[in-house]
């Protein structure tokens, strides 16, 4: 019986030795007993952060102007345009991706009968809101898909 904890300890030796990659002097490290347990295969990565924001030409001036015309028709019933215009405005969306804003206006305006605009003239009036923040208008519009919405993030200005 006297051999038995020795015979553990040694064992322990030869285990840690192997897994540490630790050697006595001119010896190759000693291999294990029993292989550990394989690696996970690592998750996937994913897809990386969208790399456009708001402050790379993200609308044009006449979609701006659509938009504003929207505004007037629609939206100015029930809101002001100095409601639209305020500091907190990029603040609050800050590191969303646009799609996020626009869906929200789709989804509860206008109050009285939300998602009656299009596509489009829900992306007109999120360029106008823009515009009016501040945010520089571009060479192209402003996209109404979900998947070029979710490409442009709401950042402070850089």
């Amino acid at each position: 019986m006297k051999g038995i904890p020795q015979l553990c300890l040694a064992a322990l030796f030869v285990v840690g030795c192997a897994s540490s990659g630790s050697t006595q002097a001119g010896t190759e490290p000693m291999a294990a007993a029993v292989e550990p347990a394989p690696e996970p295969a690592p998750a996937p990565e994913p897809e990386a952060a969208a790399a456009t924001t708001i402050w790379d030409g993200v609308y044009t001036s006449a979609q701006a102007d659509r938009g504003q015309e929207t505004a007037q028709s629609v939206c100015f019933a029930c809101h002001s345009q100095s409601e639209w215009q305020n500091p907190m405005f990029i603040r609050v969306w800050s590191g969303r991706p646009i799609h996020q804003m626009w869906e929200n206006l789709r989804m509860t305006m206008p109050y009285d009968s939300p998602g009656r605009l299009s596509a489009q003239e829900y992306a007109d009036v999120v360029a106008y809101m823009l515009e009016l923040n501040g945010v520089p208008a571009g060479e192209a519009e402003l996209p109404s898909d979900v998947d070029g919405l979710m490409q442009i993030t709401v950042t402070p200005q850089q």
